[in-house]
């Protein structure tokens, strides 16, 4: 057994991540034509990574990498004993969503306050109703003040979020994180062309 498949860190974000992207890594990124400052940035964030590192805020279009990137970054810290946390912010929404009146709602923040990152993946994606913005605040402020090291994906720069979840979040998100652009065309939308 290698000393990945050992470290129960890695093995608890295997479980989150899904199939998909359990095999992510820096070197298995495809870069976007053009673009090389985005995988740059993030290698060096998670070779100099330490507790209470400001985050990264990566926004791009669909398809460019951007949780491929994000979960290397989760997965190279794993194998350093750093306990991360992914939350896919749709089906988290979803499942609390589900959940309301059953007795079992776990609330916002339940699930990562132990954690030292945390990965919220496609902020953004879900319909801004009050009761989502009210959750989606709770678990960024929760992070916040915590001074937990936050990554964010999103399609939504920072201005198109604050239409959408308001300014108390956004302006949290600006002090917990630098913004990393992540451009270029849908890979998979590419792939599925024969264009790569």
């Amino acid at each position: 057994m290698s000393e990945e498949q050992d470290n129960p860190f890695v093995q608890d974000l295997l479980r989150s991540v899904g199939p998909r992207f359990c095999d992510s890594t820096f070197a298995t990124y495809d870069v976007p034509p053009g673009d090389k400052n985005a995988l740059a940035t993030m290698m060096a964030w998670a070779k100099d990574f330490t507790p209470g590192s400001r985050g990264i805020f990566m926004v791009g279009p669909t398809g460019t990498g951007k949780t491929h990137l994000a979960v290397s970054a989760l997965l190279g810290l794993s194998a350093r004993y750093v306990l991360c946390r992914y939350v896919d912010v749709p089906v988290r929404i979803e499942r609390m969503r589900s959940r309301i009146g059953s007795g079992q709602e776990p609330g916002a923040r339940a699930g990562f306050r132990d954690a030292m990152v945390v990965l919220l993946d496609e902020l953004g994606e879900v319909k801004p109703t009050e009761w989502v913005v009210e959750q989606v605040y709770l678990m960024v402020d929760m992070l916040y003040k915590s001074n937990v090291t936050t990554i964010v994906t999103s399609n939504k720069d920072y201005d198109e979020l604050v239409g959408d979840l308001g300014e108390r979040t956004v302006s949290r998100l600006i002090q917990m994180t630098q913004k990393v652009p992540v451009p270029g065309d849908d890979y998979r939308m590419l792939q599925a062309r024969g264009d790569v």
